[in-house]
């Protein structure tokens, strides 16, 4: 992710599994003189107990079973990251297994 002048970062829980929540940058919404956003890391939190569910909108972290199985999205373990190239940080959804389990993110500015 190159062009990168300044990054910004939070932590977002989710207070409870199967209710997905949505990553904003509260210091950022209707800035009209922020920096374009061209990607997010997202770490799930170290102290996490179960699994964190990275998505859209229709994110879910419930495995299901094998004969039916419900997750949607990326499911990192604790400590594991994924980067994506956003432009839009509340277009990432996020749900877990485990209630207070979240994610602290990175947001990367042009």
């Amino acid at each position: 992710m190159s062009g990168t002048t300044h990054l910004r970062s939070g932590i977002q829980t989710v207070a409870a599994p199967g209710t997905a929540v949505r990553l904003e940058d509260d210091a950022i919404v209707g800035d009209a003189l922020q920096a374009p956003t061209v990607g997010v890391v997202i770490e799930a939190l170290e102290t996490n107990t179960g699994k964190i569910v990275v998505g859209g909108k229709s994110v879910v972290a419930a495995a299901g079973t094998q004969a039916a199985p419900t997750r949607q999205g990326i499911a990192l373990s604790a400590g594991a990251s994924i980067s994506l190239n956003i432009n839009d940080i509340g277009s990432v959804w996020v749900d877990a297994t485990v209630a207070g389990d979240g994610v602290s993110w990175t947001l990367l500015c042009a």
